[in-house]
Parts: structure tokens; C-alpha cells; sequence
């Protein structure tokens, strides 16, 4: 019979949770999951508000568009189009000029969502600031920098 001898091998935990990555994805969890409640009683989720953001903003106006800028696959689009279609928050026709292309609009109860959205995370932002106290204007300008590595779209 063969002996197998097993080694542990100590890992430093503190490299995994000082690890600002590691802090970004769990912190940045535990408030999208704020906020995904904080939407939920409207029937949309975050990447609904994402997409109506996109549209209204003149980010993207098609599917295609859509699905490139967010970074999704067509598929997830078309599912987050056709639930908010269902709410009456988007309407979606052919493009006259290619008729491949679904163009979406956001309608008033769409604009409507996205003023309440917009209420929830000034709130969330609130609340947030007020947790960071004086280190609220340097991390929002260190997200401002990494959204803008990530080519995310910035607001007016």
C-alpha cells in the first residue's frame, strides 16, 4: 500500500482580500443588489435601466447597437427589449433603410422608469457618500477613471 502524503500549502488570505479586484466585485455586488431591489417593484432590473439609459441617451438605438455598446449578446438584447416592450417601456419598429434592423424608442412609462431608476441610485449614491464621508469625491473620481477605460457611456 502507498503512502500519499498530502502538503498543505499556507496561502496568505490577505492577498485574495486586499486585492482591490476582489474588493471592487464583492462591494460592487452588494450594491448592485441594493439597487436591484430597489427597482424590482417596477418590474425592470439594472440591465433594463442600462438599456433604457442607452436608448433615451442616444448611446444606441438598435438592437445590434445595443448589444455591441453593452457588451451582451444579441440574444440577452433581444430578451431585455421584449421585456420592456411587455411593459409598454419601449416600442420597437424596422428600420426603413434596413429592414434586418430593429430600431427601439423609449415611450413615456420607458422615461417614466427611468426617473424613478434615477431617484433610486441618487438615494444609493446618498447613502454612499455618506458611508465614504471625505474619501466620497477621490473613489468617485477613481470610477470615473476606470469607466472611462472601460468606455463606458458617461452621463451629461
Amino acid at each position: 500500500m502507498i503512502k500519499l502524503t498530502y502538503y498543505r500549502r499556507m496561502v496568505d488570505s490577505s492577498l485574495i482580500f486586499d486585492s482591490a479586484v476582489f474588493r471592487l466585485g464583492v462591494l460592487g455586488a452588494r450594491w448592485e443588489e441594493r439597487y436591484t431591489q430597489s427597482v424590482a417593484p417596477t418590474g425592470v432590473r439594472p440591465k433594463h435601466v442600462a438599456l433604457l439609459a442607452a436608448v433615451h441617451g442616444g448611446v444606441a438605438g438598435s438592437q445590434v447597437e445595443l448589444a455591441a455598446r453593452m457588451r451582451l449578446a444579441p440574444s440577452v438584447i433581444v430578451g431585455l427589449v421584449d421585456d420592456l416592450e411587455s411593459l409598454g417601456a419601449v416600442s420597437r419598429t424596422r428600420d426603413p433603410s434596413d429592414r434586418r434592423r430593429q430600431l427601439i424608442a423609449v415611450t413615456d412609462i420607458g422615461r417614466n422608469l427611468l426617473d424613478g431608476a434615477r431617484a433610486s441610485l441618487a438615494r444609493l449614491d446618498a447613502e454612499l457618500d455618506s458611508e465614504l464621508g471625505t474619501n466620497a469625491d477621490s473613489f468617485r473620481t477613481a470610477l470615473a477613471a476606470l469607466a472611462e477605460l472601460a468606455d463606458l457611456p458617461v452621463g451629461k
